[in-house]
């Protein structure tokens, strides 16, 4: 019987921080979300987004410099 109330104290006790973990970190992200502290550039995901000169990439792919296909895979060029 001891060992049974020890264990339900337990459970509840570790049920509840992850209750109170998932509400801090669901907070904190829905307040850098919408206070406007993500950048202007970041996009779905953190993804960084950049312009793109969409000019100079088809005159590239026109001469033959650049693929049309979709990459596969993608590497980081710099940092």
């Amino acid at each position: 019987m001891y060992h049974e109330s020890v264990r339900r104290k337990a459970a509840s006790l570790a049920y509840a921080f992850l209750v109170a973990v998932t509400a801090v970190t669901v907070g904190w992200a829905w307040h850098a979300g919408l206070s406007g502290q993500s950048s202007a550039l970041s996009g779905p995901g953190g993804r960084v987004l950049r312009d793109v000169d969409v000019e100079r990439l088809l005159r590239q792919i026109q001469e033959g410099r650049m693929s049309d296909h979709e990459a596969l895979y993608f590497r980081r060029i710099g940092n």
